[in-house]
C-alpha cells in the first residue's frame, strides 16, 4: 500500500473514524488489529506469502510464553538466538542464500518485528516489564500498522499505556496538529524526497554502468553530486514517512515515539546516531552496547581498559547495526563503515582533550568554524558510507571505489564537508528566524496557518505526482 495514494488516505479515514466512533476500549483494540492485519495483507501475494511472518510471530510468542517457565540466562541467550537464527534465514543473508524456503514470501517488516520481540524477551527476564502480553495485546505490539515498516521502536511499556489508555474525545487542537504533521510528511514524501530522487537517478545514470570511460574529474563530481542527492532523498524520504504515521497516531490519539531531530545539525558521528532514527539507535543501545560494555568491564575491571573496552563496544554495535540494514554481503562494507566512523569520533574526544586539555578542548569546540566542518564533515562521512544503499552488488560498490580511487574519495569527503559547511552556515539562521515567528504568533493565526498549509500541500502533492506519474516509494522499507 503506497502513503501517497488514494488506497492509503482512504483506508486511513475509515480506521481514524472507526476508531473515534467508539468509547470503548476493546473496541479499539480491535479496530487497530483489523487494521493492522489488512495493511500487512496488502503487502503479501497470497495467503502462502505470509505464512513465515506468521510462523514468525508465532515461534516469538512462544518463547514469550516460555519465560515464565523458564526465567534463566540461558534460556534467554537461546531464544534470542533462535528470533535471530529465524530472522536470518527469512531474510536469506547472504550465507544463506542456498537453503532458502521453496516459495516467494514477504520479509516486509520482519526486522521490527524483531526488534520487538527480543526486547520482550529480554525486559520480562530482567523484570522490567510485569507479565508477558495477550495474544492481541502482542500482535497489536509488534504488527501496528503505523509502526510495522520502519517503526518507530516503541517500548512495550510505552505501547501499553497508550493501548490501555481510557479513551477520552479527540480535540479540534490535536486534529490540527496531527494534521499539520501529516502535511509536513506528504511535503517531504512527494515532493522534496521526490525532487532529490530526480537529481539522484539523472547524475548516477551519468557515471554508472557502461560509462566507465568518462574522466577522473568528472566522475567524481557527478558521484559527489548523487551520492549528496541519495543522503537527501533518503532522509526526507525515511522522516517525511515518520512524520506521516505519527500524524496518523495522533488523529489515533496514540502517541508516537519521535525518529528524527535535526540529524544534520550534529557535530559529531556519535551525536548523528542519537538524533537519526533515534529509537533504533536506542534499541542497539539497550540491548547490544550496555550488555556489551557490562559483560566485558566485569572481566576486565582494570579502569586502564575502559577506553579499549568502550570502543569495542561502540565497533561491535555499529557493525551490527550497518549489518542489520540489508542481507547482502555489500552491507558488510556499511557496517564496517558505520563501526569505523564510530570508533573514529571516539578517538578523536580521547585524543583532543588530552592534546589541548581540556578548557582547550572545549573552547575549540565552540568556534564557529570549527563546528560548521564538524557538521560538514559528519554529514559527509554519512553520505560516503550511504553509497552501500544504493550500489546493491559487492563487485558494483568495489568497481565504483577503484574508479574513484582514494584520492577521488578525498576529494568528494572534502568538497561534501565544505558544501555542507558553507549551505548550512547560511540556511540555519534562516530556518530559525521561521521557527521564531511562527511560535510568536497567536494560536488562532497558528490555527490558520496550519490549515492554509494542509491545503497548500494537498495540492503540490497532487500536482508533483500528477508531473511525475508515479507515487513515490518508501524506500527504507527494503531495510
Amino acid at each position: 500500500m503506497n502513503f501517497v495514494s488514494l488506497h492509503f488516505i482512504a483506508f486511513t479515514l475509515v480506521t481514524v473514524l472507526a476508531y473515534q466512533a467508539t468509547r470503548s476500549v476493546t473496541a479499539r483494540q480491535w479496530v487497530l488489529l483489523i487494521a493492522s492485519a489488512y495493511f500487512i495483507s496488502t503487502y503479501m501475494l497470497d495467503i502462502k506469502s505470509a505464512l513465515p511472518l506468521v510462523a514468525f510471530l508465532g515461534l516469538g510468542y512462544v518463547l514469550i510464553v516460555g519465560m515464565s517457565a523458564t526465567p534463566s540466562r540461558v534460556y534467554v541467550a537461546a531464544a534470542v538466538c533462535l528470533m535471530i537464527g529465524s530472522f536470518l534465514y527469512l531474510k536469506q543473508f547472504f550465507f544463506l542464500t542456498a537453503v532458502g524456503l521453496p516459495f516467494i514470501y514477504a520479509t516486509v517488516g520482519l526486522s521490527y518485528v524483531l526488534f520487538r520481540i527480543i526486547s520482550l524477551i529480554v525486559d520480562l527476564s530482567n523484570q522490567d516489564i510485569d507479565g508477558k502480553p495477550s495474544p492481541a495485546a502482542y500482535l497489536a505490539y509488534t504488527c501496528g500498522f503505523t509502526t510495522f515498516l520502519s517503526g518507530p521502536v516503541q517500548t512495550w511499556t510505552s505501547f501499553k499505556s497508550e493501548y490501555e489508555k481510557p479513551p477520552a474525545p479527540i480535540t479540534e487542537g490535536e486534529v490540527l496538529r496531527a494534521l499539520s504533521r501529516i502535511a509536513t510528511g506528504y511535503f517531504k514524501l512527494a515532493i522534496v524526497a521526490a525532487a532529490f530522487d530526480y537529481l539522484f537517478q539523472n547524475f548516477s545514470v551519468q557515471f554508472g554502468g557502461s560509462a566507465h570511460g568518462l574522466p577522473w574529474f568528472k566522475t567524481v563530481s557527478l558521484y559527489t553530486v548523487s551520492a549528496a542527492a541519495y543522503t537527501g532523498y533518503l532522509y526526507y524520504n525515511f522522516s517525511g514517512y515518520m512524520d506521516i504515521v505519527i500524524g496518523i497516531g495522533g488523529l489515533l490519539q496514540f502517541k508516537l515515539p519521535e525518529n528524527f531531530n535535526r540529524p544534520f545539525s550534529a557535530k559529531s558521528f556519535l551525536e548523528f546516531w542519537q538524533r537519526w532514527h533515534m529509537t533504533m539507535s536506542q534499541w542497539f543501545k539497550t540491548y547490544l552496547f550496555t550488555p556489551i560494555m557490562l559483560t566485558t568491564m566485569q572481566r576486565l575491571p582494570d579502569p586502564k581498559h575502559s577506553a579499549a573496552i568502550g570502543l569495542f563496544a561502540f565497533f561491535i554495535t555499529f557493525l551490527v547495526m550497518g549489518i542489520w540494514h540489508g542481507s547482502t554481503a555489500v552491507f558488510v562494507v556499511y557496517g564496517v563503515l558505520m563501526a569505523f566512523g564510530a570508533c573514529a569520533n571516539k578517538l578523536w574526544q580521547i585524543a583532543m582533550p588530552r592534546a589541548l586539555g581540556k578548557p582547550g578542548y572545549k573552547s575549540l569546540q565552540k568556534r564557529p568554524v570549527y563546528i560548521q566542518l564538524c557538521k560538514g564533515l559528519t554529514f559527509a562521512f554519512f553520505t560516503l558510507a550511504l553509497t552501500c544503499l544504493w550500489t546493491p552488488e559487492i563487485g558494483q560498490l568495489f568497481g565504483l571505489a577503484g574508479r574513484l580511487g582514494l584520492s577521488g574519495l578525498l576529494v568528494s569527503l572534502g568538497a561534501l564537508t565544505l558544501c555542507f559547511a558553507a549551505v548550512d552556515t547560511v540556511l540555519a539562521p534562516v530556518a530559525a528566524m521561521e521557527f521564531n515567528a511562527l511560535s510568536g504568533l497567536e494560536t488562532r493565526y497558528r490555527d490558520a496557518w496550519t490549515v492554509s498549509r494542509c491545503a497548500g500541500v494537498i495540492l503540490a502533492v497532487v500536482f508533483v505526482s500528477a508531473i511525475l506519474n508515479k507515487a513515490p516509494e518508501f524506500v527504507y522499507k527494503a531495510f
